[in-house]
């Protein structure tokens, strides 16, 4: 019976993280008419940023403020420095954020990689 809870309440939040993102697409497409597709890395950067700082606090509300405010900070400051140029070229919108998709999913890649061989390193 405590398996069922635990998979119900997972779907939950599984759930919940999907409508925060789709959310979070539609609101910016139709406010702005911006297609951005970074917005699953933003989330991973926010999510890094979440886990570092509640890893190194010890207290997972201070992880989630620090990320939710990075997370819109980090937004603002690409809308203001690279989409802002490009407002109404559709095509050259997708292609930077897509080539900024990637270069930030590289670089959470890469942190995480070397966060995780070091936890394995250390406790070897």
């Amino acid at each position: 019976m405590t398996q069922f809870i635990f998979t119900f309440l997972n779907g939950l939040t599984l759930a919940g993280l999907y409508f925060l993102v789709a959310s979070g697409l539609t609101l910016i497409f139709g406010l702005m008419r911006v297609i951005n597709l970074a917005h699953g890395a933003f989330y991973l950067l926010a999510g890094y940023i979440s886990w570092t700082i509640a890893d190194k606090t010890g207290n997972w509300l201070y992880g989630a403020i620090v990320g939710a405010l990075s997370l819109g900070v980090f937004g603002t400051l690409v809308y203001v420095l690279l989409l802002r140029k490009f407002q109404y070229e559709e095509l050259r919108e997708h292609l930077l954020l897509w080539a900024f998709h990637l270069y930030l999913r590289k670089q959470c890649l890469r942190y995480s990689v070397a966060s995780i061989t070091k936890l394995i390193f250390l406790k070897a």
